[in-house]
């Protein structure tokens, strides 16, 4: 007779779950030099100086990573946007590259 309690798998399972995307996602520098980096697992954006400070930490609270890429877009500017909504968008950027 065994004596350890059967696993449930739901209470096992890590963390991420099935998610497939990586812990940390680079979208970008900001016109300020400011870096922004999303933070999958718990859904934040920091926002690390040029000296490597951390200035800001913003938890979208259901929001999604383009409603804060807007915000930055709209506020700041972007000096070279990493993440982009959609494939046409990235093909706008990289045709506007060009032109540059």
């Amino acid at each position: 007779m065994s004596t350890q309690r059967p696993q449930r798998h739901d209470s096992i399972a890590s963390d991420r779950g099935t998610d497939p995307r990586p812990n940390y996602i680079d979208t970008g520098t900001d016109t300020d030099g400011a870096d922004h980096i999303y933070r999958t697992i718990d859904e934040t954006v920091h926002v690390i100086t040029p000296s490597g400070d951390r200035e800001h930490v913003e938890a979208l609270d259901g929001r999604s990573i383009h409603e804060w890429m807007t915000f930055v877009a709209t506020k700041r500017g972007w000096r070279s946007q990493l993440l982009v909504e959609s494939f046409g968008e990235f093909l706008d950027q990289a045709t506007n590259e060009e032109d540059a």
